[in-house]
């Protein structure tokens, strides 16, 4: 690849010619081309809720038919997110999470956009039953955490691996395989056998700067020492009183207090009424 950049950063790049000079140009998200209609209520201040929920992945939200998992996508997410940060009637948000991690990449594409969205108006982190692993590595970033005493949160940590069944295939299955391959890692997650010592060493220096970069985010967001945060990293989990000790979360409480947490910080009177929006939008 010739370089490598963020969506948000590929974005800003199109606004300018190749001669430096700036373009004027209009996006249209593809969604809103086929549908032309906007799922955004019309007129007055608001503060928005958005629910992040289900295991983090690459591309859409969606559900596992199979496992009866709810999915959490990159892409939709960060959608909903630019939305928002853009959105100039949304004047806090409130990011409530109840999710058990999953991608780490499509962890990070999320967190960018939390980080965007942060930088333009008060971004409160609401968690719900479970926000772990990639759960607590999206809301690191946010301007305040809020938890309940029994979320379940931290596990700060990276694991990865796969499943070999060659084996089991061929010798108790009967079933052979006739791979084609190109490249010297096209192979490194194939289910046919297990990682040889070169792939295994690629693997954990890729965990480990993926581990790093995760330890980066929380002692940058919670404003930690790195020592500090690899005190309580590892990959352990703590309930939310426990993360409230770490300084993981800084306070206890409900979706309520996430709220009024989000209207102190964009400044809203509490004899002010403002609706709350909840996105997604339901399909």
């Amino acid at each position: 690849v010739d370089e490598l950049a963020y969506p948000d950063e590929f974005r800003d790049g199109l606004d300018e010619s190749t001669d430096g000079a700036p373009r004027d140009l209009q996006r249209v998200a593809f969604l809103d081309y086929a549908r032309d209609s906007s799922p955004r209520l019309p007129g007055g201040r608001r503060v928005a809720i958005l629910f992040a929920q289900g295991a983090i992945v690459r591309g859409d939200s969606g559900s596992d038919p199979f496992a009866s998992e709810r999915l959490l996508g990159s892409a939709d997410m960060a959608t909903e997110l630019r939305a928002l940060a853009e959105d100039d009637a949304v004047v806090a948000v409130v990011l409530r999470i109840d999710s058990p991690g999953g991608s780490a990449l499509a962890s990070d594409l999320i967190l960018r956009e939390v980080e965007l969205l942060a930088a333009e108006k008060p971004l409160v982190v609401s968690m719900s039953d479970v926000a772990a692993s990639g759960g607590y590595y999206i809301a690191a970033r946010a301007s305040r955490i809020v938890a309940e005493p029994a979320t379940i949160t931290g596990s700060i940590g990276v694991v990865t691996g796969k499943l070999a069944t060659g084996r089991f295939q061929e010798e108790l299955l009967g079933i052979t395989h006739d791979p084609l391959q190109r490249g010297a890692n096209a192979d490194l997650y194939s289910s046919l056998k297990p990682f040889d010592e070169r792939q295994t060493a690629l693997l954990r220096r890729r965990v480990d700067e993926i581990y790093g970069r995760f330890l980066e985010h929380v002692a940058a967001g919670r404003k930690l020492d790195r020592k500090a945060v690899e005190a309580v990293a590892g990959g352990r989990v703590w309930t939310g009183a426990d993360a409230l000790a770490a300084g993981l979360v800084d306070e206890l409480g409900g979706l309520d207090r996430a709220i009024a947490l989000a209207r102190e910080a964009a400044e809203i009177p509490p004899s002010e009424s403002l609706p709350l929006i909840y996105l997604p939008q339901p399909p």
